[in-house]
């Protein structure tokens, strides 16, 4: 994700346009999807390690690795909202 100047990240906004407010708001989402999104990973990982290894191969290919990727993604924007608020 390019965290460059002028990136619209969320409804139009832009970190170099946004009040404090706005960008704390933004964090604060952020903060708490990347909370629940780290809780379905983390069962997702015991449900996976229960199975088969060929079964967990799978849920580690079209789960567990697109939601880790979706965390960091969420952890990026949430870092580009921290330096605003």
């Amino acid at each position: 994700m390019d965290t460059g100047s002028g990136e619209i990240l969320e409804g139009g906004e832009t970190p170099e346009t946004s009040t404090r407010q706005r960008a704390a708001h933004w964090l604060e989402f952020y903060e708490r999807l990347i909370a629940f999104e780290s809780e379905i990973l983390t069962t997702m990982q015991e449900v996976s390690s229960r199975l088969s290894t060929e079964e967990a191969r799978a849920v580690e290919i079209t789960n567990i690795t697109p939601m880790r990727d979706l965390i960091a993604d969420f952890k990026l924007r949430a870092d580009v909202w921290r330096e605003v608020a």
